[in-house]
């Protein structure tokens, strides 16, 4: 994670125009298998008419990976997960849910501070170093989007992030 927050500039400007719902595929097709030996159900849901994205592949990825791995880390057997996106008002929604643990109020608001972890404990035994969320922002920011995050404490979680759609590169 101290890697990746030192290169993120690095990643982040290495853009190419990329389609949208090709990208979300490959990311849900490669986090089934995880999601099933967790014994947690997987739902997708892309329309057919995603935009094309002039942004890095793997700086997107990153993000959407940090998401799925904390919502499959957080939600216990039986639960589940959904991937959703869809085109709104000039830009793209991503949205990452989940039936997992949630997060207490107070914490929410800091969710994205470098080091921050909700439960150090749990972390500590789950795994993280408080980085990847605040990785997470600085990336869909430097992209001009924003990510926010509802959650309710043994709910579930819910992170959206938006990006703005460039009418420029779409076919």
């Amino acid at each position: 994670d101290l890697l990746d927050l030192t290169r993120r500039q690095e990643v982040a400007d290495k853009r190419e125009i990329i389609p949208l719902g090709q990208l979300l595929e490959e990311i849900a097709s490669a986090t089934r298998p995880r999601l099933e030996r967790k014994e947690q159900q997987f739902f997708t849901h892309f329309p057919g008419d995603l935009p094309f994205l002039n942004i890095s592949p793997e700086a997107l990825k990153r993000v959407l990976l940090n998401l799925l791995d904390n919502s499959i880390k957080f939600t216990p057997p039986g639960g589940w997960v959904k991937l959703s996106a869809e085109a709104d008002n000039g830009e793209v929604v991503v949205t990452v849910e989940d039936t997992g643990c949630g997060i207490p109020e107070e914490s929410l608001a800091l969710i994205f501070e470098r080091f921050y972890r909700v439960d150090r404990a749990r972390s500590n035994y789950l795994g993280g170093t408080g980085l990847g969320l605040a990785i997470c922002q600085e990336i869909v920011e430097y992209y001009g989007g924003k990510i926010s995050v509802k959650s309710q404490e043994g709910k579930g979680s819910s992170f959206s992030f938006t990006l703005p759609i460039d009418p420029a590169i779409q076919p």
